[in-house]
């Protein structure tokens, strides 16, 4: 009998794609200095915008995560895919040791960067893998009680719960009136988004929910344009940074990324080169994330100009960016080619 491919959805590679565009992109505001600039006039304001929106793209990686992993059980077939994964990131990890040792002349010893893998610190952008790792494990659990919460509307009440306790108190503490903070209401669940973002994937996977990509569209661009200007005023003359925290457990921010996934993950299309481009940045995604830590560090030290920080934002985005990405899929692309081959070389060992 004849194999059948496993057939991919667009859709869903576009998001990973966005994603990790998303992810590289939100790192150029804290690298060119606009995380730390006062707030302060239209082009502070429409970057803030792009910032509200590129800001999202971990967001999108863990509900993308609930979408594909609904059905996973407590089975080796699962467990066994974290190898891969694994592999990957401590192979970057030294990679980063090195490049922190002879190119940043950080005083990291040995011992430090070793130990600095296992607590995620050797590589700063591990803190995803750090969380990833423990969603991983739990995935099967989780879906369990996704699973056996019968009704669609006991799997609203499952989300609506977690935005309760996740999502509004944080929210709330951020906001203030007569220069008291909005802090009423118990915030000691916030750090446990991932998990409403993977109920809200496992929900879009079993209900398919079509929004009319018009009035999604107006959704998203009320909810960015709402978003940035409540954040502006807030910082008028300070920073992002001092006056106000967009944690990704930000109301707002779940909203916008949860409108922006129901947009993406049913887009179709025909044009096969597209798909192919698409689908290699999205297959390369986890790779292209932990290896823009170095180019992020090269090429924000090589190029240096003297210009306003609004005009520097936007450098990076028309051009640091682009760099940095292409050279991180390229690092990503050699890496996975020479893992694929090495788990290959030992499957068919196993099975000799």
């Amino acid at each position: 009998m004849e194999n059948k491919k496993k057939e991919r959805y667009f859709g869903l590679d576009l998001i990973r794609t966005l994603a990790i565009i998303f992810v590289v992109l939100i790192h150029s505001f804290g690298n060119t200095g606009y995380n730390a600039a006062n707030m302060s006039g239209i082009s502070m304001f429409l970057l803030l915008l792009i910032r509200c929106l590129v800001f999202v793209g971990v967001l999108l990686f863990i509900t993308l995560t609930g979408y594909c992993k609904t059905d996973k059980t407590i089975s080796k077939d699962h467990y066994s895919k974290i190898k891969k994964i694994l592999l990957t990131y401590v192979v970057i990890s030294t990679i980063t040791f090195f490049f922190r040792k002879l190119y940043m002349q950080d005083d990291l010893s040995l011992y430090n960067g070793i130990i600095g893998i296992f607590n995620f610190s050797t590589l700063p952008y591990a803190w995803y893998v750090e969380m990833y790792i423990g969603l991983f494990l739990l995935i099967p659990f989780f879906n369990i009680l996704y699973k056996n919460t019968e009704t669609k509307k006991q799997k609203q009440i499952l989300i609506i719960s977690l935005i309760a306790i996740t999502s509004i108190p944080q929210t709330l503490q951020t906001l203030s009136i007569a220069n008291h903070t909005l802090d009423i209401l118990p915030a000691w669940w916030g750090s446990l988004y991932p998990i409403l973002l993977y109920f809200i994937g496992c929900y879009i996977k079993e209900y398919q929910p079509k929004i009319n990509k018009g009035i999604n569209l107006i959704l998203i661009s009320i909810v960015l344009l709402l978003q940035s200007i409540i954040i502006y005023f807030y910082c008028q003359g300070n920073s992002v940074n001092t006056m106000i925290i967009i944690d990704y457990n930000y109301f707002p921010a779940i909203l916008l990324s949860t409108l922006l996934f129901t947009f993406l993950y049913d887009i179709k299309i025909r044009i096969n080169i597209i798909k192919k481009i698409i689908t290699f940045i999205s297959e390369r995604s986890f790779s292209i994330y932990l290896f823009s830590y170095i180019y992020d560090k090269l090429i924000y030290d090589i190029l240096k100009f003297n210009v306003t920080v609004s005009i520097n934002s936007i450098l990076g985005i028309v051009i640091y960016t682009p760099i940095i990405f292409g050279l991180s899929l390229l690092s990503a692309s050699i890496l996975d080619w020479i893992i694929n081959k090495l788990l290959q070389f030992n499957t068919t060992r196993k099975v000799r």
